[in-house]
């Protein structure tokens, strides 16, 4: 059988600098598994700490701003 979900793919930009990105991304990760069910998710975060890299300018210019 195939699934006709599709992949989740966000980037979330903090303003602030996180005291660990890891926890924050998991406990995100949890959340949306527990509210969405599982599928194929990955999941970005920039914080004030992390370098500018250019997946983040082509997830500015391409992606969607929820």
């Amino acid at each position: 059988m195939t699934s006709t979900r599709t992949d989740i793919d966000l980037i979330i930009e903090a303003e602030v600098a996180l005291p660990n990105r890891a926890d924050a991304i998991c406990d995100l990760y949890g959340a949306l598994v527990m509210a969405l069910g599982e599928r194929k998710l990955d999941i970005v975060l920039k914080d004030a700490r992390t370098m500018e890299e250019p997946i983040f300018e082509i997830a500015r210019h391409t992606g969607v701003l929820l």
